[in-house]
């Protein structure tokens, strides 16, 4: 009995390929054949409008792309002819000499001293290692006018710690000397913004230490121009 259900079956199944158009032979295996891309075939942008790389930004002077690697760094030239601090007179290859006049107002001081007003001339020289130096004269005005022989050094930050509408602003520490009308010495601390090349505005603060009821326990209050 089931070897005539066997039979019968399969029996069914060849007529219904036969019907079918499907021809079974027992050793065909279908196979799909897959070409592979030719590895020397041109690669063809499909959009070419796109920017290529190490292209100049435009309307960016503070940040041009530079061809080293894949780093973006600042473009020296966007602060300067030379890349470095203010331009002509900044932290360039060659050190560099400007005039520095500055107006002192005093903040605090004895009660019992008269000075009130600090104007220094100078002459400054910025180094391209980031140090200044500066000496000239200083009229302090009290209930007369003093002259006085100053002389100091600073040392700015190596970089701009912050932009002020588009401009650097540097920081610098430094300490000087007044020699005349009773000697004393001042720390210092302050900024320097870069609104041209060649034209730095300092901002900073001063405390003369010493015993000259001159400058003596004073603290001033300092604006400045080097040009």
């Amino acid at each position: 009995m089931i070897k005539y259900l066997v039979t019968g079956a399969l029996t069914f199944a060849a007529l219904s390929a036969q019907a079918e158009g499907i021809v079974f032979t027992g050793d065909e295996v279908l196979q799909e054949e897959v070409t592979a891309p030719n590895i020397s075939d041109p690669i063809v942008d499909t959009n070419p409008s796109l920017m290529t790389p190490n292209q100049p930004i435009q309307g960016q002077p503070y940040a041009q792309p530079i061809d080293q690697g894949t780093f973006v760094q600042q473009d020296p030239a966007a602060f300067g002819s030379d890349g470095g601090f203010g331009g002509e007179g900044g932290f360039g290859q060659e050190s560099t000499i400007s005039n520095l006049v500055s107006y002192e107002s005093r903040i605090t001081g004895p009660s019992d001293s008269d000075t009130n007003i600090i104007i220094n001339i100078a002459q400054e020289m910025v180094t391209p290692s980031s140090f200044s130096f500066y000496g000239g004269l200083s009229l302090v005005m009290r209930d007369s006018f003093d002259l006085s022989l100053n002389a100091g050094a600073r040392a700015y930050s190596q970089g701009a710690v912050v932009m002020f509408d588009g401009a650097p602003v540097y920081a610098y520490a430094g300490a000087g000397i007044m020699l005349l009308g009773g000697t004393s010495l001042y720390p210092e601390v302050g900024v320097r913004l870069l609104p041209s090349d060649n034209t730095r505005l300092d901002v900073y603060l001063r405390a003369y230490t010493g015993s000259s009821d001159t400058y003596g326990d004073h603290v001033t209050f300092g604006l400045a121009l080097s040009f």
